[in-house]
Formats: structure tokens, sequence, C-alpha cells
């Protein structure tokens, strides 16, 4: 009785996340680019046209600012490939998250990148890409010997768990576990307080999860949360129905030869 009790709990936490946009935001350092900074674009071919790309440059791995002032990551990786094969360019320039629509419609932004998961409530503003790939809300456990009863959702009962507080539907999570909250003001001062000791776990997802894990050799074991495989896409302007064809088009043939799940398994390894 006090499982399905617990698990009513979480399920509600779940309904909260689901009523706004939950996808994972996780800085590449604490401090973020300037919102209006332009990535600098290699290798553009000045013939072709050329699409002006939103993405908040901070959601490592799937995009971030890196040591050249380059954009990189995961999405930046994947669109400059699609944008090969289509025969036009793409240019990231660093814009606040907030502005998906609003920049879309007013023409300043063609196309946003930027972990955007697929909802009813994105499709009602914006047209989106085929998935290219998914992830699943979970729990992060720092693998040490004070853990190594925590295999499940139930164990996590008082555990501390850092998250980042912005997100109503992290608060209320740790408390349907029943757990220690240890709320941070990003994701990343959350993963320092795991890694230093003062919390046992974290909440984020499995892809960031998986390249934490991979890449910067952070000991944890992976719990999801239950809520299931979430799409990620990337967003164009209502009825720019050319440019999709075109992104689309590009996902197929990556999916096609391999070399999407290459790049999924070069960036978050093979999990």
């Amino acid at each position: 009785m006090k499982k399905q009790c617990l698990s009513l709990l979480v399920a509600a936490a779940f309904a909260l996340a689901a009523c706004g946009d939950n996808t994972t935001k996780t800085e590449a350092t604490p401090a973020k680019p300037a919102a209006t900074q332009t990535a600098e674009t290699t290798n553009n071919n000045p013939n072709l046209k050329t699409y002006v790309v939103g993405s908040e440059l901070g959601y490592l791995p799937f995009e971030f600012m890196n040591d050249k002032g380059q954009a990189d990551g995961f999405e930046i990786e994947l669109l400059t490939e699609i944008a090969k094969m289509g025969g036009f360019n793409v240019q990231f320039v660093n814009s606040p998250r907030s502005a998906v629509t609003s920049t879309l419609n007013d023409g300043s932004r063609q196309i946003w990148a930027s972990a955007i998961a697929v909802s009813p409530a994105r499709l009602a503003e914006v047209d989106m890409s085929e998935p290219f790939m998914d992830f699943e809300s979970a729990v992060a456990v720092a693998d040490r010997p004070e853990n190594s009863n925590v295999n499940a959702l139930n164990d996590l009962a008082g555990k501390k768990i850092a998250f980042n507080k912005a997100s109503v539907s992290n608060t209320e999570l740790v408390a349907a576990l029943r757990a220690t909250a240890v709320p941070e003001n990003s994701f990343f001062l959350a993963l320092k307080s795991l890694r230093s000791g003062r919390a046992d776990a974290i909440v984020g997802d499995t892809r960031v999860f998986q390249y934490y894990k991979n890449h910067q050799n952070d000991k944890v074991r992976i719990i999801s949360l239950g809520k299931g495989p979430q799409p990620l896409a990337f967003a164009v302007k209502k009825g720019n129905t050319e440019l999709l064809n075109k992104i689309n088009s590009g996902i197929a043939k990556m999916k096609a030869d391999g070399s999407l799940d290459k790049l999924i398994a070069k960036w978050f390894g093979g999990e």
C-alpha cells in the first residue's frame, strides 16, 4: 500500500511537469554567454542560403559555446550535417529559449535547436521536425557505499537529492519521494553537490547523465522516473513546409545510413 501511494504521488509530480516545458536545461559552465551572441560558424558556402538557428548555448552536451567561441554539441553537429545534405548553411545565434515562438514568427530565427521536446502545447505554436532522439526524466544516484541499496525510486526515501530549484516539478518530485531536498540555482550547481558528497542523487534526464557518465567519468546509477521516452526535435515557423522537409529529409538519411546512431554514441555513449 505504501508503494502504491508513493507511485501515485510521483505520478502527480509528473503531471505538474507535463503542464510546462520541462526539457533538460544544463549549463556547460555557471555563466552563460550573452543572449544575442552569434557563435562563429566555419565552412559556410557563400553560394548557399543561410538559415539562422536560435539555440541557448548552455545545454551541455546538446549545445554550448566551446573555448574557440564556436557553437558545439550534439544538436549543433547534427543540424550542421543535415545542412550539408540539404544544400544550405546554418548560422547559430545564442538566444534565450523562452523566445522560440516569437523569434520564429518575426523571422529573426528560421530554425530552433535547443533540446526541445515535442508536445501538444509546443506543436500548437510551431512546426517540429521528425524526432531525432528521445530522453527520459531520471535520477542519477552516486555510486558510493552508502547508496549501495538504492536501486529503485522507493529506495530514495531519506536520501539527499539535489535539483535545479527553478523547476517547481523538481521540488514536488523530491517531496513525493520522501527525500531530503538539496535545491540549487542550476543543474551545474546541483551536479557539484552530488560530486562533493553533499547530495546522494540528482534530478535530470537520461541523456545528460549518460554524457557525464561516459565523458566525465561520473560514477552514477541512472534510475528512470517512469515517465516514458520523450522525443526531441527541431522547430520551425508554422507553415514553413519547405524548410521542414529539408530538415526531415536529412534526419531520414542519417537514420538510414547509421550516421545518426554514430553521432548519438559519440556524445552519449552506447547506452
